[in-house]
């Protein structure tokens, strides 16, 4: 049974109930991102909404309300700010899967990217690394040793049993 004294929210008003700003730290920026409180779904996917016309990507959602009109059908919301769940309209674009792996790779955010030499992609050096290049070393020797398993460094170190794998293994923090 409807609520005959409610107002029915506009798509844009749903988009901007229970907003917060999160600063995110990039090699490349500080962006204030935008997010949506109370969305489910990883950190790092695109939250997605019920509006008048279905399920959408919010962010393909703001673009839109941006732009006056719908997305090109070949092309993508892309994000400056590199955050998934930010629906800031200053940092939504409008962009070919072109030239959003080529923004990904111009701001080294791939292995191969064009300026990934100046983030230091591998060990210690890389944006996001959560171990020095001496802790990937006493990783290594506690392995070798047979006391310990992957997983326990894992969690000896608050990383992955995977990560753990990567770095015995020289994959990650190649420098011994």
């Amino acid at each position: 049974m409807a609520d005959k004294g409610k107002k029915k929210l506009t798509d844009m008003e749903k988009v901007n109930l229970n907003t917060h700003v999160v600063v995110v730290k990039r090699p490349y920026g500080v962006f204030k991102c935008i997010e949506k409180i109370g969305l489910y779904g990883k950190p790092k996917e695109y939250t997605q909404m019920y509006f008048s016309t279905g399920y959408t990507a919010i962010s393909r959602f703001v673009l839109e309300h941006k732009l006056g009109r719908k997305i090109k059908s070949n092309h993508q919301a892309c994000h400056k700010c590199d955050n998934p769940r930010c629906i800031n309209p200053e940092h939504i674009f409008e962009g070919t899967l072109q030239e959003n792996l080529a923004d990904m790779m111009s701001k080294g955010r791939s292995a191969r990217g064009i300026k990934s030499h100046l983030y230091g992609q591998s060990g210690e050096k890389h944006p996001v690394a959560k171990l020095s290049n001496e802790d990937a070393d006493k990783i290594r020797i506690m392995y070798s040793s047979g006391k310990y398993t992957h997983l326990e460094l894992g969690k000896i170190f608050g990383i992955s049993r995977r990560t753990v794998c990567s770095i015995v293994n020289f994959v990650c923090y190649k420098v011994a």
